[in-house]
């Protein structure tokens, strides 16, 4: 797909706020490798950055994925399956989400 002359941008053509412009862009793509370089990010597209196609296969896998989890929860409470509130605690405090108390 080649790019029209009219909407071609050189140094002369585009105005300082352009430049300002290009090079913000430029900084923020920059930082945003840097950080999934160093685990920060997912490497994947933003949700802004995907196509109407790619969110709805996405939404249609995560509404898939709650209904699975909703009929496996329905299924686990039906069979006398519980959990207690110190598992939960546990589960978080392995997954670093809530801060463990024991130390300190």
């Amino acid at each position: 797909m080649a790019i029209s002359e009219e909407f071609i941008v050189t140094k002369e053509t585009a105005s300082p706020e352009d430049i300002e412009r290009a090079l913000s862009l430029l900084s923020k793509e920059k930082e945003r490798k840097a950080r999934v370089a160093r685990g920060e990010l997912k490497s994947g597209k933003s949700w802004s950055e995907l196509t109407e196609e790619q969110k709805e296969e996405r939404r249609a896998y995560n509404r898939r994925r709650q209904v699975k989890l909703q009929i496996l929860s329905n299924k686990a409470i039906a069979a006398g399956i519980t959990v207690s509130e110190e598992e939960v605690d546990l589960a978080l405090i392995e997954k670093g989400i809530l801060p463990d108390e024991t130390e300190g």
